[in-house]
C-alpha cells in the first residue's frame, strides 16, 4: 500500500509515511491541550474534560470508519492522507471560530433551550478534527503495518513533543494562538504527504 505514494521508492514513500504521523500526532496532541485550556476558561473549568472525552469519541469513531469501509483510502494512499491531515487542521481552526463566537452559559442549559443546542454544537464541533486526525494515523498505521514499530515510535515521539512544548507555546502564543499553530502542523503534514 505505501507504493501508493508518488516520488521515491518504498523507503522514500515509508519516511514520507513516518514524517506524517509525527506532525499529524504532535499537533494533535497540542490541539488537545490548547483545547482543554480554552473550554476550562471561556465556558467552566468542567469543560476541560470535554476535549479528553470528544477526542476519544473522534479517535474511536475513525476506527470505526474505517473498520466498517476497509476501502477508504486503499486507491489512493497519499491522497487520502493529505485530505484527512487538511480536513483535521480546517476543522480544528473551525473548532476554535465555533468556541469564539458562539458562547453559550453551561449553567442556562436546563432554562434556555438556545444553550442546550449550543452545548450539543460544541460537542460535535470539538469531535471532528479528531475524528480526522484518527482517520489520518488509522490509515497510515494500516498502510505500514509491516514497520508498524516505527510508525508507533513516530505517532509516539510526535504525540510526545506536542504535550511538552503546549505549556510554553500557550504562554508564548496564548492557548488559542497554540491551537492556531496546532492546526498549522496538521496542515503542514497534509504538504509533506
Amino acid at each position: 500500500m505505501t507504493t501508493a505514494f508518488t516520488g521515491g521508492g518504498h523507503d522514500t514513500a515509508m519516511r514520507t509515511l513516518f514524517r506524517g504521523v509525527f506532525f499529524v500526532a504532535l499537533g494533535t496532541l497540542l490541539f488537545e491541550i490548547a483545547l482543554t485550556r480554552i473550554l476550562s476558561f471561556t465556558i467552566w473549568y468542567h469543560f476541560a474534560y470535554v476535549a479528553i472525552s470528544t477526542a476519544l469519541l473522534g479517535y474511536g469513531a475513525s476506527g470505526t470508519l474505517l473498520a466498517v469501509w476497509p476501502s477508504i483510502g486503499t486507491r489512493n494512499l497519499a491522497t487520502s492522507l493529505a485530505r484527512s491531515s487538511l480536513l483535521a487542521s480546517v476543522s480544528a481552526a473551525a473548532t476554535l471560530g465555533v468556541i469564539s463566537f458562539f458562547p453559550f452559559d453551561p449553567m442556562q442549559i436546563p432554562f434556555r433551550v438556545n444553550d442546550a443546542l449550543l452545548f450539543v454544537v460544541y460537542q460535535l464541533t470539538v469531535i471532528v478534527p479528531f475524528f480526522f486526525s484518527g482517520v489520518t494515523i488509522s490509515l497510515a498505521l494500516r498502510a505500514g503495518a509491516q514497520r508498524v514499530d516505527r510508525l508507533y515510535f513516530w505517532d509516539l515521539l510526535g504525540a510526545g513533543t506536542g504535550a511538552t512544548v503546549a505549556v510554553a507555546l500557550m504562554n508564548a502564543l496564548t492557548p488559542a494562538g497554540a491551537a492556531v499553530l496546532a492546526a498549522a502542523v496538521s496542515a503542514g503534514a497534509a504538504v509533506g504527504q
